[in-house]
């Protein structure tokens, strides 16, 4: 069961880091709408796209728990440039929320991910530099939650007009919140019993 959701996320995986760095080399990948709105901001749209396509990349590497203990001083290497790749991915993509086709809502919503996304890849990084290693999996858990809104983006715009009647700016409104609030606080109710789990077991 684990080999096929592994699969199945690595499919995801290639798909939106490949949509993503493609992106501004084939017109019929992107939203014209879109990409002309992104052509107001031309770097910030260009860093934060191709930044977020790499960190997706990278992500399930440093999550698979096999690869991490057999290859620690790789996972550390990319650990650095995955830190990289999401700081400026999101500092930029905090910049790029406020040029979505969405209305004021979703730019919102786009804003807080980015600051979201940046806090908990910073917080990663201070505790692993503090030796707290437990802490730092917490936090990048956390961490690569946000990176895969970009999965749950792609999968949602296309679905969501179909089941609705709805603009488009107001499925860029739903998205915005939708492609990540839910995804984290699962991920926070699953940890929180993990830790349930543990006390009781001690």
């Amino acid at each position: 069961m684990k080999t096929v959701l592994w699969i199945v996320l690595g499919i995801l995986v290639l798909y939106v880091g490949c949509y993503a760095l493609l992106y501004f080399g084939l017109d019929a990948l992107g939203d014209a709408e879109q990409k002309e709105s992104y052509d107001q901001i031309f770097i910030s749209s260009r860093m934060h796209i191709i930044m977020g396509g790499l960190a997706m990349l990278i992500a399930p590497i440093q999550l698979h728990a096999g690869l991490r203990n057999k290859f620690l001083p790789l996972h550390k290497k990319l650990g650095y440039i995955y830190f990289v790749a999401v700081a400026l991915s999101s500092v930029s993509g905090f910049i790029v929320a406020w040029y979505s086709v969405a209305t004021l809502i979703g730019d919102v919503g786009f804003a807080f991910l980015a600051v979201a996304w940046f806090v908990t890849a910073l917080m990663g990084f201070i505790t692993i530099k503090q030796g707290n290693v437990r802490a730092h999996e917490l936090w990048m858990l956390r961490n690569i939650t946000l990176t895969f809104a970009a999965i749950s983006i792609r999968i949602m715009l296309p679905i969501l007009p179909l089941l609705f009647d709805l603009s488009f700016e107001r499925v860029f409104d739903i998205v915005a919140w939708a492609c990540w609030v839910p995804q984290l606080l699962l991920l926070e109710l699953y940890l929180r019993k993990r830790r349930s789990s543990k006390k009781k077991a001690q």
